[in-house]
């Protein structure tokens, strides 16, 4: 299938690039998708249980940008979205300018990476950050914080053991006759991604907090000790979210010029992550 392709398999005479093997088309998503990250970071999905704050739909849209553009385009667009964001809006307020941004590009990350075949990546992002949070400044005094994301981590594994991996990866792709695999391939992708959202999040803010603003260490180490059995059901709550977002895009985008979005294997195993161009 061809960029704009007739129904007699021609463009008026000219041959266009296949546009799945075309950087500008990616790059192109990368700036869309980008400004509609931008809008949905300031738009609420719901409040927060504490009743502070609330969690804006730029947290779906991240793990959807990550799905269908990768691990590349995909965390180039979230990072712009969000950082134009933080610019324009300040839509971290109290958490700075960092965590707003590195937070959610680890979620598009952590998803295209799982949808590209490559966890490997997802277990460095998460043993690093893991790492990072217990060296830091609360790291043993608020170890109950990351019990779900330790979970997630061992998730993880499932996508490295062949046999499972396949399977979750086959899954994904939207099946009239077993649609519940789908929806628990694409919930297990989202949990994992969404955990490494709140990971990163987490312990950028442990460290901005308390050595960019002087938080009393203590304080903040109750905070997230408080917090550690109440994050789970937002984070839950928005996996269920994204898992019925995703579904949608699947049915919409086939058998449209979009739909190689759905299978970024195609792409990405013959492209270089580290510039986003064709390896071969």
């Amino acid at each position: 299938m061809s960029f704009l392709r007739s129904s007699s398999g021609k463009t008026g005479g000219l041959q266009l690039q296949d546009y799945r093997s075309s950087p500008t088309f990616y790059w192109a998503l990368t700036g869309i998708f980008a400004a509609l990250h931008l809008v949905m970071t300031m738009l609420p999905l719901f409040m927060l249980t504490s009743g502070e704050g609330f969690i804006s739909i730029g947290l779906v849209t991240a793990v959807m940008i990550g799905f269908l553009l990768g691990p590349f385009y995909g965390t180039v667009s979230v990072t712009i979205g969000s950082g134009l964001g933080v610019i324009l809006f300040n839509i971290g307020g109290i958490l700075g300018p960092i965590v707003p941004v590195i937070a959610p590009a680890a979620g598009a990350l952590v998803a295209g990476c799982l949808r590209t075949k490559r966890p490997q990546v997802v277990l460095i992002v998460y043993g690093t950050t893991f790492f990072a949070f217990l060296i830091g400044p609360i790291g043993l005094a608020a170890l109950s914080y990351i019990w779900l994301h330790v979970i997630a981590m061992i998730m993880v594994g499932l996508y490295i053991i062949p046999q499972t991996g396949i399977w979750l990866r086959e899954s994904m792709k939207l099946s009239e006759s077993k649609p519940e695999n789908t929806f628990f391939s694409l919930w297990i992708l989202c949990f994992i991604s969404l955990l490494a959202d709140s990971l990163v999040g987490g312990t950028t803010a442990a460290y901005y907090f308390v050595f960019a603003l002087s938080f009393p260490i203590d304080a903040l180490a109750g905070i997230y000790n408080g917090a550690a059995f109440v994050y789970p059901l937002e984070r839950i709550a928005v996996t269920f979210v994204i898992t019925a977002v995703l579904l949608a895009l699947d049915k919409a985008l086939r058998k449209t010029p979009f739909e190689s979005l759905l299978d970024q294997s195609q792409v990405y195993d013959s492209m270089d992550i580290s510039h986003g161009d064709e390896a071969s």
